[in-house]
């Protein structure tokens, strides 16, 4: 292998290059860094774009569902006078304490709702 002799003027440019090499290499790798953190920034809003837009999908579907609000469009009634019953239209079930379901006593009408429309068994609720 034949060594190659560089000129003084050679050798200085070679010189001057490493120290630039040392000089700037710790801030070329602070701003390697520093971009790639920006990058994982970027790609975790990206993503929680990616969900959010997901979920007004899920939304919009929600809203799509939507009946008209008119009369006979009701989910339940309540009967105060001659008896008091309160009934749920969409399940068919029926309470006769209309003051606990008045004061929030809903549990039951929920449970109702949820056998009725979902497909889990009924003794899972």
């Amino acid at each position: 292998m034949a060594k190659i002799k560089l000129t003084k003027n050679e050798l200085k440019v070679q010189k001057d290059a490493l120290k630039m090499y040392r000089r700037y290499l710790p801030t070329l790798t602070l701003k390697k860094q520093q971009l790639q953190s920006e990058i994982r920034t970027i790609e975790a809003k990206a993503k929680a774009v990616r969900k959010e837009r997901e979920n007004l999908d899920k939304i919009e579907d929600i809203k799509d569902n939507k009946t008209n609000i008119e009369w006979g469009s009701q989910i339940r009634s309540y009967v105060f006078m001659p008896y008091t019953l309160v009934k749920d239209t969409r399940t068919g079930y029926e309470d006769g304490n209309i003051q606990a379901v008045m004061d929030g006593d809903i549990d039951e009408f929920i449970k109702q709702y949820l056998m009725t429309f979902s497909d889990a068994p009924s003794n899972t609720l």
